[in-house]
C-alpha cells in the first residue's frame, strides 16, 4: 500500500513539474496613471522577488521605459512567465535614469507600485506590492508626486 501511495505521489509531482516546464511566456501590460507632464521618460521595473526590491533595479527581471505624456503611459513586458511579480513605475522627469529625492529622502519625481500601496516613512515591502500574474494581465499603477 505504501509503495502504491509513493508511486502516485511521484506521478503527481512529475505531472506538476512537466506542466511548469511547459508554461508559455506571456505579456504583462502596465499602465502608469496620472503622469503630470510630458517631460522625460516613465520607467517600468519588474521584480519577481524581494531581492533588490525596491531600489536595486539591477536585480529586476525586466526593465523598460516609454516617453512621458500627460495622463496614462503604457508599457508591455514581453516573455513573462505566470507567477508572482511586483512593478515599480518612476516618472524620470529630468531623464537622469534615477528617482531623485529631497534632503530627507522623499521622492521629488513621480513614482508608484503595483497594488498602489499608500506611502509611509519607508518603501512598501515586495509582499505588499506583489500580485499573481497570468497571461494577458494588465496592471494599473497610480503615479504619486
Amino acid at each position: 500500500m505504501a509503495a502504491h501511495n509513493q508511486a502516485r505521489l511521484l506521478a503527481l509531482a512529475l505531472t506538476f513539474f512537466a506542466a511548469a516546464l511547459q508554461a508559455e511566456p506571456c505579456t504583462l501590460d502596465v499602465v502608469a496613471r496620472g503622469v503630470r507632464d510630458a517631460e522625460g521618460r516613465v520607467g517600468f521595473i519588474l521584480f519577481d522577488s524581494a531581492e533588490g526590491w525596491p531600489k536595486n533595479y539591477e536585480r529586476a527581471v525586466q526593465r523598460g521605459g516609454a516617453q512621458a505624456e500627460v495622463g496614462d503611459v503604457e508599457y508591455r513586458f514581453e516573455d513573462v512567465l505566470p507567477g508572482e511579480y511586483a512593478v515599480i513605475v518612476v516618472h524620470d522627469e529630468n531623464a537622469n535614469r534615477k528617482l531623485d529625492r529631497n534632503a530627507v529622502g522623499r521622492p521629488k519625481e513621480g513614482w508608484g507600485m503595483s497594488n498602489n500601496p499608500k506611502p509611509k516613512f519607508k518603501p512598501p515591502k515586495f509582499s505588499t506590492a506583489a500580485f499573481r500574474s497570468r497571461c494577458g494581465d494588465q496592471v494599473q499603477i497610480e503615479v504619486r508626486y
